[in-house]
């Protein structure tokens, strides 16, 4: 009996010993994660850099994709005030064209709007490389992307939305980034910004496919 404790005590103790590597390193990566969110939320403002002629450094246009509303419109408005001209990619062909008006009457900037639904998938894509065949882009940004319409479980998704977040999330930033960054490395400049979510860092219960997602972002470099 007293060998049957022994042992179990050094299993314990050897259990223990892993899950506090376990749980430093967890604790580590959470820590990481955070340092990581503060650095992006900061640097523009601790490091902005202003001076830097981004037409000469990358090339004078910038694609944009889901560009009408929120961060990707700020984007395309930040970008256009230094200087680049935009091509505007979402599905919306009324708020492109207001967005282009906006952008064109505040920046003095030439403007081209695509009309394209990433859901679709590679009809979009094909679509897109259509259009911008003629132009040198310098910077990429891979801003679109969709979610759930509420939380709800994988089993419960219907399967048209699953196959959304797919094409949209991971689809779109894996082909367009494919269809420019060959051009790029040609041309010996270039710049692909890959704007991502919070849900990236870690599993996402009930959202579990979106989370998932938006993992490419951050690891597709």
């Amino acid at each position: 009996g007293r060998g049957i404790m022994e042992g179990c005590q050094i299993y314990t103790s050897i259990l223990a010993i892993l899950g506090s590597i376990t749980l430093f390193f967890l604790l580590l990566d959470t820590l990481w994660n955070i340092v990581l969110v503060t650095r992006a939320v900061l640097a523009p403002y601790l490091l902005a850099d202003e001076e830097t002629n981004l037409v000469k450094k990358y090339g004078c246009w910038a694609l944009i994709t889901g560009c009408t509303d929120g961060i990707g419109k700020e984007y395309a408005k930040q970008l256009a005030k230094r200087g680049l001209n935009v091509i505007l990619v979402s599905r919306s062909k009324q708020k492109l064209q207001n967005t282009a008006e906006e952008i064109e009457k505040e920046c003095s900037v030439k403007t081209k709007i695509v009309v394209a639904d990433f859901s679709k998938g590679a009809p979009a894509i094909n679509h897109i490389r259509e259009e911008i065949r003629h132009f040198e882009i310098g910077i990429l940004v891979n801003n679109v992307g969709t979610q759930y319409t509420y939380p709800m479980v994988v089993g419960e998704v219907p399967e048209e939305q699953l196959w959304d977040i797919i094409n949209v999330n991971v689809g779109a930033v894996t082909m367009m980034t494919r269809m420019l960054v060959e051009d790029m490395k040609r041309r010996g400049k270039g710049a692909i910004v890959n704007v991502s979510s919070g849900s990236e860092l870690q599993p996402l219960p009930l959202m579990t496919v979106y989370a998932a997602s938006k993992v490419i972002s951050r690891n597709f470099i």
